[in-house]
């Protein structure tokens, strides 16, 4: 649509263009939906009645809680064009340019008293408003219900995405209980004797082995002559 240019990664879902007020049917308030955000331009008027320039803005579809239609009653604008359209009756016997002004810009303000809002909601309870002509409010409505399509089947993507989140973080506690478990039994029990195997020694250099000590002379004791046996006596 002319007046709002989507990103390259978004896919245009619905659009439209509103008249902002009765009066001011010549220009025109775009609302677009995309995949990803919700974006619009709009005329910035003084009271409904003298345009001052144009505004675009845009909201995530992540952070938009909920978007409605509804009438508005605007009742500084209603009072305001009720004083101009009794002040212009009043000046019509005098002169005819000044009361036709009067009346024209008093009927302007109490046309524009009653547009049809679309109020979009974030998360966080802000709110924006976006004014389009009551004669509209059956088209803005229908834009409304696309937008909450989309807005519900962007929420369902994401409660699905943390739905699967929670579940893959579930399955890693889960795979490292039961890695922990496994390595736990894999170690033998505390007290079994097990196998050592000693440390491989470098070789030590071979030596030949040194020759014995000569050992000294033994002396023998000199041998002792036997002792002398005693006298036996003469028998009878």
């Amino acid at each position: 649509m002319a007046g709002i240019a989507f990103a390259p990664g978004e896919h245009q879902i619905a659009s439209a263009k509103f008249s902002p007020t009765l009066l001011l049917f010549w220009l025109r308030t775009e609302l677009g939906v995309s995949s990803m955000r919700l974006v619009w331009t709009k005329v910035n008027t003084l009271l409904g009645v003298i345009p001052l320039g144009r505004g675009e803005e845009s909201t995530p579809l992540a952070n938009t809680a909920s978007v409605s239609v509804d009438v508005r009653f605007k009742a500084v604008r209603f009072f305001l064009g009720l004083g101009f359209l009794i002040w212009s009756f009043w000046l019509f016997g005098d002169a005819f340019f000044r009361p036709v002004l009067l009346l024209f810009i008093g009927a302007c303000l109490v046309l524009s008293s009653l547009p049809a809002t679309l109020t979009v909601r974030n998360n966080g309870g802000g709110t924006q408003e976006i004014e389009v002509s009551i004669l509209e409010k059956a088209k803005l409505e229908e834009f409304a219900n696309q937008v909450k399509q989309q807005l519900f089947a962007d929420h369902a993507r994401l409660r699905h995405g943390e739905h699967m989140n929670v579940q893959n973080a579930q399955l890693y506690v889960q795979q490292a209980q039961l890695n922990a478990h496994l390595a736990q039994n894999q170690q033998p029990p505390t007290g079994a004797a097990q196998p050592t195997h000693p440390a491989p020694q470098p070789p030590q250099p071979t030596t030949p082995p040194a020759p014995p000590a000569p050992q000294p002379p033994q002396q023998q004791a000199p041998a002792t002559p036997p002792a002398p046996e005693p006298p036996q006596a003469p028998t009878a």
